[in-house]
């Protein structure tokens, strides 16, 4: 009998004590035999590193645990665990997340189903509150409602418009993404810039089904006060690097201008990241540094001739 492809997890922990029992059961409960997990604690400062020890001692489920002394941050977590795994493929996974049980056998089977040229396979999401009880609706209607269609294939023009992937559904092959460097180190949040450096050579596919249930809490990053923000500066910088692209260009002017006229973040992170940005509306910027007056943007507008969304 042929042996199954080894599937890498990495389950990436960061104050998750109330919720990681739950993620690393569903990983433990798996209808996909061959499975190596590696759980990251990020120098959490609950008691998650304990709580995880004793599941490792009750189910004696073979992984490995690696707990930071201090804080690394999600991307560079990510790449030391990516030097670790010897899976075929592998999934990320925040341990506030749940993925059902035959998420990767069921995404296992669609590679092997697919050409070499797929690179990711994803599917949408549920959604549930802290204490486990599903909400209304999905993933993708949530956070991204203008989306009709869920794309698939080469999704590179889609995927610079907008993030819609959910990143707990996600199966990977990990060649691939060493092949690229793996994550930037530079950005707070891991999946957005991974997701377009893959798109702009291999495809992606969707699953139309839920493979997984995303959390929504107190202290995750969509809840969070701070996310917008660093939400914000993470996507300029991003589009810095694929500012190439028409779309792109639109995209971020468009975010500056909704950041002038909402008055929503801080005057001072705006001016770093857009010092930072490179192209040919950088003399605009750094002439009206002060962010006085949102008006001074529509020079931006006229400057590169397209209407505002």
């Amino acid at each position: 009998m042929k042996k199954l492809p080894l599937v890498s997890i990495i389950a990436v922990c960061y104050n998750h004590a109330k919720y990681v029992i739950e993620t690393l059961e569903s990983i433990k409960n798996q209808t996909y035999s061959n499975i190596e997990l590696i759980i990251m604690d990020d120098c959490s400062t609950d008691n998650s590193v304990e709580v995880i020890k004793l599941w490792i001692k009750k189910t004696n489920y073979p992984c490995r645990l690696i707990a930071h002394q201090e804080n690394q941050g999600l991307c560079k977590t990510l790449n030391e665990a990516l030097r670790l795994i010897k899976g075929e493929y592998y999934q990320g996974l925040a341990c506030d997340d749940v993925i059902l049980k035959e998420k990767i056998k069921t995404q296992v089977k669609l590679f092997k189903e697919l050409k070499d040229e797929y690179a990711v396979i994803y599917s949408d999401a549920y959604l549930m509150n802290d204490k486990s009880q599903l909400y209304y609706g999905n993933f993708i209607q949530r956070y991204k409602p203008k989306i009709l269609e869920v794309p698939y294939g080469n999704i590179y023009q889609e995927l610079i418009n907008t993030n819609f992937i959910p990143a707990m559904s996600v199966l990977i092959k990990t060649d691939l993404v060493r092949k690229i460097d793996g994550y930037d180190e530079k950005l707070t949040y891991e999946d957005y810039d991974l997701w377009l450096r893959l798109a702009k050579n291999y495809k992606f596919y969707f699953s139309n089904y839920k493979s997984c249930k995303y959390r929504i809490h107190d202290n995750n990053m969509h809840t969070s006060s701070k996310f917008d923000e660093v939400s914000t500066i993470n996507t300029f910088y991003i589009f810095k690097k694929h500012i190439g692209n028409s779309i792109a260009r639109r995209k971020v002017i468009n975010s500056i201008y909704k950041m002038y006229k909402n008055g929503n973040y801080l005057a001072h992170k705006n001016e770093i990241i857009l010092i930072k940005i490179n192209n040919p509306y950088s003399k605009y910027i750094k002439r009206d540094i002060s962010f006085k007056n949102y008006s001074r943007i529509k020079r931006i507008k006229s400057f590169l001739k397209f209407k505002f969304l």
